[in-house]
């Protein structure tokens, strides 16, 4: 969907039949926001405008929908047409039908939904290109080349490339929802700088320029950095943990121990989303996530009896998001954060340690024991806690924290619905991820009826 500024008017292409929205033959494993990029150039190339791609659209059969904002240029192909002029729609498949009405809908006056990004919205992008070249001056560095898109059309965030004359720098927004991203790293920084991103400018909307990480994923790199890695983040949840009150203060979400029970009992009530199409929960699986409920308190109780301090649970943990500089493990993505017990963050990080195909994560970690990598990052974490507890006790830790980060992802995504447009491509992941994790309870959690031991 190629609007013009004022969204007005819609390019369209010839066909055989008439005209036609413009379409690029590529092959998307899913919607991407890291394709962004990619999407911009081919369609600045084929039409000769300037463009970046403002938000996905869905998805139709085999077709993805986005719509892209104009920045410049006139299209060297294609038509102008008045959107007043597309009133036959007939000839349109269903489901583009719907995609194409209801973005008429918008262009004709509707108001967008209030949970849509600030980057997903018209004019956005070129004010922060404008911020990003302000704070350049003010920091003395000079663009030397155009400022791109890098993730965007993505609820979560937006990412833009900034080439300066003194190396690549990054940009990046997040969406309204505390903590906030920038007044957390800050918050880190006096202790823990050598392990966060390095800010040159933010401001109160959430906004930062950063430095480029110059070193290399750990995914990609030897098992003994992601290990250290591990390490490193106990010594940091540790060093954190004393501080529970002001990460509260600043508008972290509160998911100690306490209050799980409660916000699965929540996520058991919301039919809306557990019902909803597609794949809705069956009654059959509502009874037995019912059946099973108590195990959020049972399993809570228990991890409340070891002398383990809530802290810091970075909720996206994960060797995506750390990167290997030097000897040292930097981490960001810090806009997931919550307060919640230290050893969930383990959790999500041994989830995406690579396993056989077919193998689901409990199964590997837990079921088989997992493989060398999955256990020299849990011994090489729980060892940071040793001064508060014993290696047996820190295993049972270890253990019931597995059992109860199950459901602790349903709440997670839960908790998210509220904060997104429930019809874009992260809002559409989110009730899915809420019900797939309450399948996984179902298919892990049998075994701890309240009436039986929880393993120990």
């Amino acid at each position: 969907m190629i609007p013009d500024g004022p969204r007005r008017r819609l390019l369209l292409e010839d066909c055989d039949d008439g005209r036609r929205l413009p379409t690029l033959a590529w092959t998307l494993d899913g919607w991407s926001a890291m394709a962004v990029k990619e999407i911009g150039l081919r369609i600045g190339g084929r039409f000769g405008l300037d463009v970046t791609v403002l938000r996905d659209l869905g998805q139709s059969g085999q077709r993805y929908w986005c719509e892209v904002e104009v920045h410049g240029g006139e299209p060297t192909r294609g038509h102008w047409v008045p959107i007043s002029e597309l009133v036959d729609l007939t000839r349109l498949a269903e489901a583009d039908r719907t995609v194409l009405e209801s973005w008429l809908r918008e262009a004709s006056g509707a108001p967008a939904p209030p949970t849509r990004s600030p980057w997903e919205r018209p004019g956005w992008h070129a004010e922060a290109v404008v911020w990003i070249r302000e704070q350049l001056a003010d920091l003395g560095l000079q663009a030397n080349g155009p400022i791109r898109q890098f993730k965007a059309a993505w609820s979560w965030s937006c990412l833009l490339e900034v080439p300066t004359t003194s190396g690549q720098l990054f940009f990046k927004a997040v969406y309204d929802k505390p903590p906030g991203e920038v007044d957390l790293i800050l918050a880190l920084q006096p202790r823990w700088a050598q392990c966060l991103p390095r800010l040159l400018a933010a401001d109160e909307r959430g906004w930062m320029l950063m430095e480029n990480f110059d070193g290399e994923p750990i995914e990609k790199m030897a098992p003994e950095r992601w290990v250290a890695a591990a390490s490193r983040f106990g010594q940091l949840q540790m060093d954190c943990a004393v501080a529970v009150d002001e990460w509260l203060g600043m508008g972290c979400p509160d998911r100690r121990l306490c209050r799980l029970p409660a916000l699965f009992a929540e996520v058991l009530a919301d039919e809306d989303i557990l019902l909803s199409d597609p794949e809705p929960l069956t009654a059959a699986e509502m009874a037995g996530l019912r059946t099973l409920q108590p195990v959020v308190g049972e399993l809570c109780a228990k991890l409340s009896t070891y002398d383990i301090p809530e802290s810091l649970h970075h909720q996206d943990f994960r060797s995506g998001n750390l990167i290997a500089i030097g000897d040292e493990a930097l981490f960001y993505d810090w806009g997931d954060t919550v307060v919640s017990h230290p050893f969930l963050s383990l959790q999500r990080m041994l989830d995406f340690v690579d396993r056989p195909r077919g193998v689901p994560h409990w199964d590997w970690e837990m079921k088989h024991r997992g493989d060398r990598l999955c256990r020299a990052i849990r011994d090489a974490y729980l060892k940071e806690w040793t001064c508060l507890e014993s290696p047996r006790r820190l295993t049972e830790v270890h253990i019931l924290s597995r059992q109860l980060n199950v459901a602790y992802q349903a709440i997670r995504w839960h908790q998210e619905i509220p904060h997104v447009e429930l019809d874009s491509g992260w809002g559409r992941v989110m009730p899915r991820a809420t019900k797939n994790s309450l399948r996984q309870v179902l298919e892990i959690w049998p075994c701890l009826r309240p009436d039986k031991p929880l393993h120990s």
